[in-house]
């Protein structure tokens, strides 16, 4: 085993055969994985970790670029029968 392999399973914590590290800018020493291990799983930990809504291919999914707490006003001013509901639900966009 070449001798920066053992320097970074030593400094790194990594003790077994399909250790994984998640190394957010902020976190050098990085977090391990603890999910499971099928790509569904992965997937979702890399997005949560990473604000992304990818899929296993890595296109992006129907949840990519949608503001939830936009989604919901904005659900209200299309379904508002009439300008002046619309005024209403605009305004609280402000």
């Amino acid at each position: 085993m070449c001798l920066i392999w053992m320097i970074s399973i030593n400094t790194y914590g990594i003790a077994a055969y399909r250790s994984l590290k998640f190394f957010p800018k902020n976190n050098k020493s990085g977090e391990d994985y603890v999910g499971g291990l099928n790509l569904d799983d992965f997937v979702a930990f890399i997005n949560e970790k990473c604000g992304t809504n990818r899929d296993e291919q890595g296109q992006l999914t129907s949840k990519a670029g949608i503001v939830t707490s936009l989604d919901t006003l904005m659900k209200e001013f299309v379904s508002a029968d009439d300008d002046e509901k619309k005024k209403v639900v605009f305004s609280r966009l402000e």
